[in-house]
């Protein structure tokens, strides 16, 4: 552990973190769910754009009216019914499934239980829809839409021994590969990018299980006392589990430096790691986790009592909500 680093940075860890409960606090008391139907109602959309802006700043307009719309498109509610007040209830927003980048948030099982399957075809996937859901947006019924939701379910690649947490992550594509020089960017040839691979899955292989096998549930943002909103997951660890956790990000961080995501992107565009390699023995909260390495590292160090730590991680489609540095926070048991 960096004391000096820990130290230095946890004034600004506190300040974003603050203003991430500040902007919930301040949204989910203008709108609330009828979780019969999936329908929002916002009290006033005008109050949600201001309250984006006061707390994030005047570019975050565009946040805001990326949240409304989601709010406006509603939740895929299943015709059988749902109780918020079940461990295990579930939806999806259906702006989950407005465009291709966000298909890349769900899970293999998110897709399972929108009855979508990779050799599903559009009309398959029309019928199942209607049939399952209360209701839907006009546009997921839309023929190139249904078209792009097949093409994304058939891209799927189920890999054994994952579980239902899994997202399936894909390589950014617009990374070109390197060339040796012929055109491409040549790497500096002091950095030992096996090395760097094999302590990115040692990260996974050690911190992994702790992820796997923690205490998980839905996080909810709440009014006045009342679950409001799933804004991600909460995964308690014991205490022997945290210091695994927070004592390997530490060490990833100690060889691959504080850009792990770009490193992490260039090994894969190497054929040196793949997102199977990673996620084998874990979870994706692990690797959203190592992506902000050094402020998970210090959430964990500041937040972990004798009991261990609960991380609460935003859903990639809620990103819109954190404070800025981090997407999400840790609680002490």
């Amino acid at each position: 552990m960096d004391t000096l680093l820990v130290e230095t940075l946890t004034p600004a860890l506190t300040v974003s973190l603050e203003r991430s409960k500040k902007l919930l606090d301040a949204v989910t008391s203008q709108f609330t769910i009828d979780w019969s139907t999936g329908r929002a109602s916002i009290q006033s959309n005008d109050a949600i754009v201001k309250a984006f802006i006061d707390i994030k700043g005047p570019g975050a307009e565009q946040d805001a009216q990326n949240f409304l719309a989601l709010l406006n498109d509603g939740f895929a509610i299943p015709k059988t019914g749902v109780n918020i007040e079940d461990p295990s209830f579930f939806t999806i927003p259906w702006r989950a499934l407005s465009h291709a980048p966000t298909f890349d948030t769900l899970t293999i099982e998110n897709w399972k239980w929108l009855g979508i399957e990779p050799w599903s075809d559009t009309q398959e996937i029309r019928r199942k829809l209607a049939e399952k859901f209360v209701a839907a947006p006009d546009y997921m019924f839309e023929a190139s839409h249904l078209s792009t939701l097949r093409e994304s379910a058939a891209s799927i690649e189920y890999v054994d021994n994952l579980n239902q947490f899994l997202p399936v992550f894909r390589a950014n594509p617009r990374l070109p590969a390197d060339d040796g020089g012929s055109g491409g960017v040549p790497n500096p040839p002091s950095i030992d990018w096996l090395g760097l691979a094999k302590a990115v899955i040692k990260f996974f292989e050690d911190a992994g299980p702790c992820l796997l096998h923690g205490q998980w549930s839905l996080e909810y943002a709440t009014f006045r006392g009342r679950p409001i909103y799933a804004i991600g997951v909460r995964i308690c660890l014991d205490r022997a589990c945290a210091d695994k956790v927070e004592n390997a990000l530490w060490s990833l961080l100690g060889v691959a430096g504080g850009d792990i995501a770009t490193v992490i992107t260039t090994l894969i565009s190497k054929g040196l790691l793949t997102l199977a390699n990673m996620l084998s023995w874990g979870t994706w909260v692990g690797l959203a986790i190592v992506h902000f390495a050094l402020y998970w590292a210090i959430l964990i160090e500041t937040n972990k009592t004798a009991n261990g730590v609960c991380i609460i991680h935003f859903w990639p489609l809620n990103s819109i909500l954190s404070g800025g540095l981090v997407n999400g926070w840790a609680q002490g048991r």
